[in-house]
């Protein structure tokens, strides 16, 4: 994950789980400087222990699953308010249990557990799905430049095209040149509309 995302997605986990040990009431998660600097703290260690690009939501949700109930069991630092702070969570004291104890145990029956982290995968998830699909879609793929390049215009290379590839791509310097690219834009067009439109040829 890069890195603003890792941000987002902590401090969203972190309320939406406070939201929850609250009963439902709306909790809002005040950013302030000295939050930012416990949380980036945090991050470097993640980047430098795990990578950040290499890992994704679930991480963090685990993470920050374990600290909510390693805390809510210590009903003297909670006191009557029923919240747990976000220094607590980020802060080296949870960052050392988490080493020494919680990553390895994913299966240990927890004291809570939070249902709004479902949704918060599935969010995050089909977001990064879509976003590559919508890559990949719009991109140049390699394997298809080698195939747009056999029989190259020549009406037996169209038909290959129209067989093995995702026919034409404006990125494409291969297609570009064609001499089928009427005839291949059409093709598109007809077969599969939803790429057709996400490659910008229409509405």
């Amino acid at each position: 994950m890069e890195r603003d995302k890792c941000v987002e997605a902590c401090i969203e986990i972190y309320s939406a789980f406070n939201t929850e040990l609250l009963g439902g009431e709306h909790f809002e998660m005040q950013y302030t400087s000295n939050a930012k600097v416990v949380l980036e703290k945090y991050l470097d260690f993640v980047d430098k222990n795990y990578s950040l690009e290499h890992i994704g939501v679930r991480f963090f949700i685990h993470y920050i699953e374990c600290a909510f109930n390693y805390y809510y069991k210590d009903s003297k630092s909670m006191g009557s308010k029923k919240r747990i702070y976000f220094h607590w969570i980020f802060g080296k004291k949870a960052i050392d249990k988490y080493e020494k104890y919680w990553k390895n145990d994913k299966r240990k029956a927890k004291e809570i557990s939070f249902v709004s982290g479902i949704s918060i995968i599935r969010k995050w998830e089909d977001d990064g799905f879509r976003k590559l699909f919508r890559e990949q879609c719009i991109g140049i793929n390699k394997a298809e430049e080698t195939s747009k390049g056999m029989y190259f215009n020549d009406i037996k290379g169209y038909v290959y095209c129209s067989a093995n590839t995702s026919l034409y791509n404006h990125l494409s310097e291969n297609c570009v040149l064609c001499n089928y690219i009427k005839n291949c834009k059409e093709n598109l067009k007809k077969n599969f509309p939803l790429l057709y439109k996400l490659r910008g040829y229409g509405k």
